[in-house]
């Protein structure tokens, strides 16, 4: 455990990711976390193959889109994914595993949009629509 942050504030910046991630969580993945069948763990942002096929290999898709699905706002979401810090490539490997069309002219923010609309917008429309007011 050497490697802790130094400091006070960098403690407390760690602290608050994790409240972040622990709220992100669906009941169901806290629970599993409480009665150890599920752990949190750390992994790597860095994403570096050469071809969206390989993209699609190294990065947790199923992941990303979990913690899409159990976010209430787009804003979070876009936080999210900006956050990862994913080239082009791999947002475009990203979509095109979740069935997302993509052109040659999408531009990140744009396949950012996309994902959230695909994750986290329809969910929210869908709810607006069944309990509107």
């Amino acid at each position: 455990m050497t490697d802790m942050p130094r400091s006070a504030e960098g403690a407390a910046k760690l602290l608050a990711e994790v409240v972040e991630l622990v709220r992100s969580l669906s009941v169901d993945d806290v629970e599993r976390l409480l009665k150890g069948e599920a752990k949190l763990a750390v992994v790597s942002r860095s994403v570096k193959p050469s071809s969206n096929r390989n993209f699609a290999s190294s990065i947790d898709i199923d992941g990303i889109r979990s913690t899409l699905v159990a976010m209430d706002s787009r804003d979070d979401g876009l936080l999210y994914l900006r956050q990862l810090k994913l080239s082009r490539n791999a947002l475009q490997a990203l979509s095109e595993a979740m069935d997302l069309p993509v052109r040659k002219s999408d531009k990140i923010e744009d396949l950012m949009g996309n994902l959230i609309e695909a994750t986290i917008g329809f969910r929210l429309r869908s709810n607006a629509i069944r309990e509107p007011g």
